[in-house]
């Protein structure tokens, strides 16, 4: 018999930054590298983004209509609502010291909740490091 938490320890080993959005946009997992990332940018150690919405990081994030975070909250809205079966983009996320590009993916999947054993559509967003220079 397979362990109930296999998916967790799968996206855990991961090297890309994982997060699981719901149908509304809200992150319900997020694996280590995210969280990693996360404290290495200033986040608390217990940060995990749980229960934020992605797509609303997104609308805040972005300062014109055409930008890099509303073309990504944007091809997210269509994967969710069935326009595309997949999203993939390049977009941005310098520090202070380091320039970074990302690429984001979205697709929709049927995946089980472990913990209340019932389907949902959930969005299975892979933001992977592209490429870093200083």
């Amino acid at each position: 018999m397979l362990e109930p938490n296999l998916y967790k320890v799968i996206i855990d080993s991961m090297s890309a930054h994982v997060a699981i959005l719901d149908e509304q946009g809200e992150i319900i997992e997020t694996n280590r590298a995210w969280q990693e990332f996360g404290r290495e940018n200033g986040m608390q150690d217990s940060f995990d983004s749980v229960g934020m919405n992605y797509l609303a990081i997104c609308e805040v994030s972005s300062i014109h209509s055409d930008d890099e975070a509303d073309k990504v909250a944007n091809g997210i809205r269509k994967v969710i609502a069935g326009e595309l079966d997949e999203f993939l983009t390049h977009y941005p996320c310098h520090s202070l010291d380091q320039k970074r590009w990302y690429a984001v993916a979205g697709r929709v999947k049927k995946l089980r909740r472990c913990s209340v054993s019932q389907q949902a559509e959930l969005i299975f967003t892979v933001r992977g490091f592209v490429r870093s220079w200083i």
